[in-house]
């Protein structure tokens, strides 16, 4: 059994005990001066008093804590409300400043035109550029023959200049016609054309190929005889690896303007030049050249037109 020395020479006085309050009811701090020699009076005043503040706390409909989280919330919609508050009007801030910029960058843009050189003979004299195709920059080079552009030697110098990304040679129908050259010089001229531009040039190029001028047959056969070696020639440049040239060097075939050719008369006699139904169709021969050199997607007038067989081939418009 537990024993302590120590007894108490009095037990201690009992202290009040306050109603069980529920959840609902508030609590509201009391002061209560519990002295052991407070007298009768003061112990019914106390009474008294509790009673008052628990009648009081019965009407009462607000706590003080609800009160205080009442006024936070308060602080906090109106911090919300400030928050989210619209902008004056001001093109000055930075974020009316960001949002112009992206609408600008989301705005469609016009697409670059691609930069091109076309070199050409009479036979493109007509040759409008504005009229042709927005989707190009032409740039046009006048050489009345292949000997013409290697005895000048400003085609180069123009390509370095300008920077085209493909450059278009529609030359030797005059060596041919007019000067009379012979398909072995013509071919070892071209040679020097073309390796020229690849070697001190980054630009791609593409050779038109002779038009075959029905009506002669000696001056076709020998039409014929360089545009078979000119295209061996290119396809050996594209399938040799160690040339690298691959994908820079490409030609584009004319035989559907043979049938457009008219011969006629001029200060040197007779000539020969394209009708306007060749006019169109050489421009459309062009355009689909220079898309197929730079990989665009050929567009569907296009297709439309260079698929089309015709009854006149051959045959003068």
């Amino acid at each position: 059994m537990w024993e302590c020395d120590d007894v108490f020479e009095a037990p201690p006085q009992a202290i009040p005990v306050l109603k069980t309050l529920s959840s609902d009811t508030p609590t509201i701090p009391i002061k209560v001066n519990l002295n052991h020699e407070s007298d009768d009076n003061s112990k019914d005043s106390l009474s008294s008093h509790i009673n008052e503040i628990e009648q009081q706390a019965q009407h009462c409909t607000t706590t003080p804590v609800e009160v205080c989280v009442m006024k936070e919330k308060d602080k906090t919609n109106k911090a919300k409300t400030t928050d989210t508050a619209p902008l004056e009007a001001n093109t000055n801030h930075p974020s009316n400043t960001q949002v112009r910029q992206s609408r600008r960058s989301n705005a469609p843009q016009t697409p670059q035109k691609r930069k091109c050189l076309i070199a050409y003979d009479n036979l493109f004299n007509d040759f409008d550029s504005d009229r042709f195709s927005g989707q190009f920059e032409i740039n046009k080079y006048r050489a009345f023959s292949v000997d013409d552009i290697l005895s000048k030697g400003s085609l180069v110098s123009k390509v370095r200049n300008l920077k085209p990304e493909v450059v278009l040679l529609h030359v030797g129908h005059h060596d041919i016609f007019w000067l009379r050259t012979s398909a072995d010089d013509l071919i070892s001229k071209y040679k020097q054309v073309i390796y020229k531009l690849l070697e001190s040039t980054e630009a791609k190029i593409c050779i038109s190929l002779i038009i075959p001028v029905p009506g002669y047959p000696n001056l076709n056969e020998t039409i014929q005889i360089v545009n078979d070696r000119l295209s061996s020639l290119i396809s050996k440049l594209r399938t040799d690896s160690r040339l690298k040239y691959g994908g820079r060097i490409f030609t584009s075939s004319n035989d559907q303007l043979g049938g457009y050719i008219t011969r006629g008369t001029d200060s040197h006699g007779v000539t020969i030049f394209l009708s306007e139904g060749g006019k169109r169709k050489a421009w459309l021969l062009l355009k689909d050249a220079l898309q197929r050199s730079l990989g665009l997607i050929r567009d569907r007038e296009t297709k439309l037109n260079l698929s089309r067989r015709t009854h006149k081939k051959y045959t003068n418009e």
